[in-house]
């Protein structure tokens, strides 16, 4: 590049590299907040439903979601009893005020990890934007 000096062009390269890498990590951290909201979005659903039939009376018909917008009857148990997932597949049998409790807890955890994830893409996008303004200069000094 002319009207760069040796240790200008590796700068160059350097400042162009990192910028890429920062908008890359930028992008998996948006990535990352998307799927967490919609997670939570699910549990919060979820924890809705759950307060709803909490109130219901034992053979009850109500409708139940089974996903993608479609729906069945289905009466109440007496026992109250829900099936938890844990993961790997595992589900518990949890009493309904058990169930609500670890989705709260859950969601909880799912806030705290959108707040990192948020600090961390503002950290990497300043940082990004720091080094802009040298590149800038170097690119404009390459451009003669």
């Amino acid at each position: 590049m002319p009207g760069l000096t040796e240790e200008e062009r590796a700068k160059l390269q350097s400042a162009a590299s990192q910028l890429n890498s920062y908008e890359l990590q930028a992008e998996a951290l948006r990535q990352q907040l998307s799927s967490l909201t919609r997670t939570l979005s699910e549990h919060s659903v979820t924890l809705e439903t759950l307060r709803a039939m909490k109130g219901l009376q034992p053979d009850t018909e109500t409708l139940v979601s089974i996903g993608s917008g479609c729906h069945v009857f289905a009466k109440l148990k007496a026992d109250g009893k829900v099936l938890y997932g844990v993961g790997a597949g595992v589900m518990l049998e949890k009493s309904m005020d058990e169930a609500i409790s670890l989705l709260e807890g859950r969601m909880k955890d799912l806030q705290d990890a959108m707040e990192k994830t948020r600090a961390e893409l503002e950290k990497v996008t300043a940082e990004a934007e720091k080094l802009r303004p040298e590149l800038e200069k170097l690119l404009e000094k390459a451009r003669g």
